[in-house]
């Protein structure tokens, strides 16, 4: 614990390095969204609806969406006003993945208050240089907003801003619906620093009610099935998972909290550091306030990681993100426990800690993992090519889908259809008694067999008509010449 005259020095602005650490985080980010890397699956499902929205005007999202309005807003304004793009898609995020590092550094300064003011320069050096943080924030998903939104309400929370931490989480909550999964947290943060708790809970959920109503009121405006509805049925788990599969999906789930920090065993060293804070050989000298603190963000993470790992569901790295808010002050916490000692053993100056964080911020941002070749490198180029075929011609898809409907351009006038298997593919290509060519385009590295042999049987003549990187299109002609030639063509129509 920092003894009286540290405190008395403490200065209420941002100092040298804590603007350092933003910057270089800053930095980081902004590298990451200029990077040249194509949208993927999920970028492109939600990037179709914003685009529709800012260029044809669809604000109402028409079609099969399963997530609140918020982010894909965000998306739609930022392509309305920059032009759609790639890029214009992900400035959203990348504008609340640099909003969140003063949000770490505040909330961490918080919550820490009365024990160390080194604290938050070690959860915004962890946040800064972290890959994964570095990398969402580079890309056009629903989880950037949300992140930023939940951090905002748990330091408002934290401040005795209990209206406004409402607020914020029913912005989070019209970004993602997993956004609620973080209330118990604000309402632990609300009701331990209000005097009485009723009054904050109260003011909490007056500001709350109101975004969820509204969010209520939109989704039965909107055509079609309801957001929720469909949210609710596209995360449906099926049941809890096996006994057997348990441990699998467990240690799934710490390496993905482990990367959180560091890929490899640096990330799994940390994220043990970050457990330090509720481990009695850590928790001897430490005030009983801050040890229940520890314990309960703590439980939060805990609890947070079972409501994943026991239900049959995938267990995708970035639903650990809402997260962020508790891993990085407790990694924090863990990592000054660490210091501490070795500054006791080597009996180094107070002083020698500013040069050990600057040491490893440079190393850090040295040590930046390279991004990997683009695995969907080539998708905007099969797209361009479909494009410019005539007008209405035939593409059939089985696993491009929303990606390959984006890079078609948002005026396309080619008939997409998407198949799951081969028989109803080749079934309905010979239904349609058209004569001219149509396309299957693919994955290079997908085996086409099981797909071409049947349409082939059929009398397809099939062809490579396209290949390139990662991507290969198949021209299939019919085995008639004119319309009249088509065996669906000469049977008679039914009584």
């Amino acid at each position: 614990m920092e003894d009286a005259p540290a405190r008395g020095r403490r200065r209420h602005g941002p100092t040298p390095l804590a603007l350092l650490l933003l910057l270089a985080g800053a930095w980081l980010r902004w590298r990451a969204l200029l990077l040249d890397q194509r949208l993927t699956p999920d970028e492109a499902f939600f990037s179709t609806f914003a685009r529709a929205a800012a260029v044809k005007g669809d604000w109402w999202l028409n079609g099969p969406l399963d997530k609140p309005p918020l982010a894909l807003y965000a998306n739609a304004l930022a392509q309305a006003a920059l032009g759609p793009s790639e890029l214009a898609a992900r400035i959203p995020n990348a504008l609340a993945g640099i909003l969140l590092l003063p949000l770490i550094y505040a909330l961490t300064r918080d919550l820490y208050r009365h024990y160390s003011s080194r604290l938050p320069y070690l959860a915004l050096l962890l946040a800064a240089c972290s890959p994964i943080l570095v990398a969402s924030s580079a890309n056009a998903l629903t989880d950037g907003l949300t992140l930023t939104a939940l951090a905002a309400a748990f330091w408002l929370a934290l401040r005795d801003r209990p209206g406004w931490s409402g607020l914020l989480l029913g912005l989070a909550l019209a970004a993602k619906h997993q956004a609620l999964l973080a209330l118990p947290l604000l309402l632990w943060a609300a009701c331990r620093c209000a005097p009485s708790p009723w009054p904050a809970l109260r003011r909490f959920g007056l500001s709350l009610t109101p975004c969820i109503v509204l969010l209520l009121l939109w989704d039965a405006a909107r055509p079609g099935i309801g957001v929720h509805t469909l949210a609710i049925g596209n995360n449906d788990p099926g049941g809890l998972a096996t006994i057997a599969d348990l441990p699998g999906r467990l240690a799934t789930w710490t390496a993905h909290a482990a990367q959180l920090f560091w890929p490899g065993w640096p990330g799994a060293l940390l994220l043990l550091i970050a457990a330090l804070p509720v481990l009695r050989v850590a928790r001897e000298a430490t005030p009983r306030s801050i040890r229940q603190q520890d314990c309960a963000l703590a439980l939060f993470a805990g609890a947070y990681s079972l409501l994943h790992v026991l239900p049959a569901i995938p267990l995708y790295g970035r639903y650990l993100l809402l997260a962020v808010p508790v891993l990085y002050p407790l990694g924090a916490r863990g990592l000054h426990i660490c210091l501490c000692r070795m500054q006791n053993l080597a009996n180094l100056p107070g002083r020698s800690l500013r040069l050990l964080l600057l040491s490893i911020l440079t190393a850090l941002l040295l040590l930046q993992p390279l991004p990997g070749p683009d695995p969907h490198a080539g998708i905007d180029d099969l797209g361009a090519w479909l494009a410019a075929k005539p007008v209405a011609t035939v593409v059939y898809d089985r696993w491009l889908g929303w990606q390959l409907g984006y890079y078609l351009g948002v005026w396309h006038d080619k008939r997409l259809t998407w198949y799951p298997d081969p028989e109803p593919l080749a079934r309905d290509a010979l239904r349609l008694c058209e004569f001219g060519p149509r396309y299957f385009p693919a994955p290079a590295d997908r085996d086409m067999t099981p797909w071409l042999l049947p349409l082939q049987e059929a009398g397809f003549a099939v062809s490579l008509a396209w290949q390139q990187a990662g991507h290969v299109a198949w021209q299939l002609d019919p085995p008639w010449q004119q319309e009249s030639e088509c065996p669906q063509a000469n049977r008679a129509p039914p009584d």
